[in-house]
């Protein structure tokens, strides 16, 4: 099985080669983005038992890297626009760095390479609520989700506040942090994410927010 580790973030990678120099049948590479690693890979490498563990926090998956065998998301805790990306760029699994990682990763990477998936289990408890039914599950009222639909349009704090007669200090330290809370994010950029991919507005907003391309 070919490991290639795509990450500038030394803990990541230096983990991750600590457990899987201890695997057998197991060969670990290490690139600073996906695109070198596809110009490599495709160059050098069979197409059969590739596995691309890419770090989240490099933003950016080379769209011909699904090409050449499976892909794995690696973040060092649970992020749901991270979650979101995973999904919509369909890679085999978004694992977090922890301790329960540590000690099942070879597994893990066994069984996604044979065609499994994996999530850990904030992202699966996710996975298997709040994305059944989206409007449900947030409860957001019509006129929240208005609100959500000017912020959509370009409009700013001041002038969506306006155009719901609130007070700008009132409308952002109430009326938009409850929304906040209701989608289970902690700004405007998460909340329009979460309210693109539940079909509350467009879905454009998710790959803007999201360029990996």
């Amino acid at each position: 099985m070919n490991i290639f580790v795509i990450s500038t973030n030394q803990i990541i990678v230096n983990t991750l080669i600590d457990i899987l120099d201890e695997s057998q049948g197991i060969s670990v590479s290490t690139f600073p983005d996906s695109q070198s690693c596809y110009q490599t890979v495709s160059q050098t490498v069979k197409y059969q038992n590739n596995l691309f563990i890419i770090d989240i926090s490099s933003h950016y998956i080379y769209p011909r890297l699904k090409q050449l065998g499976k892909i794995l998301l690696i973040g060092k805790s649970f992020v749901l626009p991270d979650l979101f990306c995973c999904l919509k760029e369909k890679c085999s699994g978004y694992l977090i760095l922890n301790e329960t990682l540590i000690d099942s990763l070879s597994t893990i990477l066994l069984s996604v390479v044979q065609g499994g998936v994996y999530f850990g289990e904030e992202a699966h408890e996710y996975i298997s609520t709040s994305l059944v039914s989206y409007p449900q599950v947030f409860n957001l009222k019509p006129q929240e989700i208005a609100i959500l639909k000017l912020f959509e349009k370009g409009l700013n704090n001041a002038e969506v506040a306006q155009a719901c007669n609130y007070n700008v200090n009132w409308f952002r330290n109430s009326v938009l942090k409850k929304i906040f809370t209701k989608l289970k994010v902690i700004n405007l950029q998460q909340a329009l994410i979460v309210a693109a991919k539940a079909g509350l507005v467009g879905d454009y907003l998710f790959d803007l927010n999201f360029n990996y391309r």
